[in-house]
């Protein structure tokens, strides 16, 4: 089985703020630093991080060789990244003092992937293979289409949300990663009132959600009746995330954590939840994520049989009958679903607590530390 990230590259230039800058507004930076990063790169660096193989597929100009000296750092196949005298995207990061942050993002190479490019990655793709995609680059619907008819396993995660989400077809698609406003869009809305979703749309679906207009579990029961098959987690931030498949719904509290900076939060929680998933699903495919990794994990933990801080935190309110869903009971600490809620929501916790993207991914051994240092009594509470 091989895990292929097939997006964006990036350099990160990001700019410390008191307050993202209001339209006409002029503000001074207190600091500047230049980071890799781009969804696929992020959500790449944390497979592997997980302990994952990963294949890293996209395009840079020769501005971006820093970026394959770094993912080769990592351990991370970059075979499948090709190389052009073009421009690397680039993505301008405000993050104000608050860790919150607004970007603002150059597509570069990211966009320039030819017919032959796609193919000369396609042709690597085999029945079991997992590829993973973002919509930083062109051609996503189509490429999704054709990685399906391979035999892949298809991992979406829809940023931007822009009118080119309208033409995927999420039947093809097996896991879906999405914020409120990409849940609400692809829920609610549908071909062309979904490709006409961009600036003030985008704002006007933004500002309902603060008026409580998109109720989470409204979004996971509509794209539940329409998908059956597709296993949705909907990320809410500093609230925590929904697991929703399987005729399963689970509900993870986000851990408590300081924020320094939220870029590459939900790319961190990608990684981390996919690569459990496929750990589990395939416990004897890769050396990086089997029993060793397990043990290392138990030792971490100690004997805190039960004691799952990212997800006992569960919803099972008489709402959840109204969506369809079934909360799931209790289960082992083992099983794939508990693990990745939990491993996945600990990575994040750790990732804003850091300046940038991919630097801010934290190792499986850092994960299992933090996991460790909590207990049942230092849960929130049971709801949303």
């Amino acid at each position: 089985m091989k895990v292929i990230s097939f997006g964006s590259l990036n350099l990160d230039i990001t700019h410390r703020v008191p307050h993202i800058a209001l339209p006409g507004e002029t503000l001074t930076s207190t600091h500047r630093a230049v980071f890799p990063g781009g969804k696929g790169l992020n959500q790449a660096v944390a497979l592997r991080r997980a302990g994952m193989d990963v294949y890293m597929a996209g395009k840079v100009g020769r501005d971006g060789l820093p970026l394959i000296e770094y993912l080769n750092a990592e351990g991370i196949d970059t075979s499948l990244v090709r190389i052009t005298d073009g421009v690397t995207g680039y993505a301008m990061i405000q993050v104000d003092d608050a860790g919150e942050n607004s970007i603002l993002l150059y597509p570069g190479e990211n966009r320039n992937l030819t017919s032959q490019e796609i193919d000369d990655v396609l042709t690597n793709v085999s029945a079991g293979d997992v590829v993973v995609f973002q919509n930083e680059i062109n051609d996503v619907p189509s490429t999704i289409d054709r990685a399906k008819l391979r035999g892949a396993t298809v991992v979406l995660n829809p940023s931007p949300c822009d009118a080119a989400i309208s033409e995927v077809k999420l039947e093809n698609v097996d896991y879906l990663f999405v914020n409120e406003l990409e849940g609400a869009a692809l829920a609610k809305l549908e071909g062309a009132a979904l490709a006409e979703l961009e600036g003030a749309a985008l704002a006007k679906l933004e500002g309902a959600a603060s008026a409580g207009a998109r109720d989470p579990k409204e979004i996971l029961a509509n794209l539940r009746e329409r998908y059956p098959h597709l296993h949705v987690i909907l990320t809410l931030g500093a609230r925590g995330a929904y697991y929703c498949g399987d005729s399963t719904l689970e509900f993870a509290k986000a851990l408590p954590t300081s924020v320094v900076d939220s870029t590459g939060a939900g790319d961190t929680f990608l990684g981390y939840f996919m690569a459990e998933i496929l750990t589990q699903a395939n416990p004897h495919e890769n050396s990086q994520t089997g029993s060793q990794m397990d043990t290392q994990t138990n030792a971490q933990m100690g004997s805190q049989t039960g004691a799952n801080p990212a997800v006992d935190a569960r919803a099972s309110s008489p709402a959840d009958a109204q969506v369809g869903l079934q909360a799931s009971p209790q289960v082992s600490l083992q099983t794939s679903l508990d693990r990745a809620l939990q491993f996945a929501s600990a990575a994040a916790a750790i990732a804003v607590s850091r300046s940038g993207a991919a630097q801010s991914i934290p190792t499986r051994a850092e994960v299992s530390r933090f996991v460790g240092r909590f207990d049942t009594a230092d849960l929130p509470g049971h709801n949303p």
